[in-house]
C-alpha cells in the first residue's frame, strides 16, 4: 500500500511534466482535482510536508499553468482559489510569495469582477 503523500507526490510530479501543455492541464479530468491542489498549498506549513516540500512547488508550478488559460482561471475562482490564496497571503503560509504572485496573475488577467463567484457550477 502506497502513502497517501506518497501518491500526490508523485501524481503532481508527473502531472507537472505537462505544465506546457494547456490543453492536458486545463482537461475536466485536471480541473476536478483543484481542491486536492488548494489544499496541499493550504496546508503547506502542515508537518506532514517538512519532508516532502517538493509537492507544494508542484502544486504551485501546476496552479500557475492551470491559470494561465481562461477556462483554468474560471475553474479555479469557481473553487474558491481566490479564497485560498488570500488566506495564505495573510497567514504567511510556506511559499506564500507564489501565492501573491498567481493572485497578481489571476486579478491583472482582465476578467471581469463579476466572475469571482465561488460556484464552480455558477461559472459564467
Amino acid at each position: 500500500d502506497c502513502p497517501k503523500l506518497m501518491y500526490q507526490s508523485l501524481a503532481l510530479s508527473i502531472l507537472s511534466c505537462f505544465i506546457e501543455e494547456p490543453d492536458i492541464m486545463t482537461h475536466p479530468s485536471i480541473l476536478f482535482n483543484l481542491p486536492v491542489l488548494l489544499d496541499i498549498i493550504n496546508n503547506a506549513d502542515d508537518e506532514v510536508y517538512e519532508e516532502n516540500l517538493v509537492i507544494i512547488t508542484d502544486a504551485y508550478r501546476c496552479l500557475c499553468s492551470i491559470v494561465s488559460t481562461e477556462k483554468g482561471r474560471k475553474a479555479f475562482i469557481g473553487y474558491r482559489g481566490v479564497h485560498y490564496l488570500v488566506e495564505i497571503i495573510v497567514k504567511a503560509t510556506f511559499q506564500w510569495e507564489t501565492a501573491q504572485k498567481l493572485l497578481l496573475s489571476i486579478l491583472g488577467s482582465g476578467m471581469k469582477p463579476f466572475t469571482y463567484c465561488y460556484d464552480h457550477h455558477q461559472i459564467l
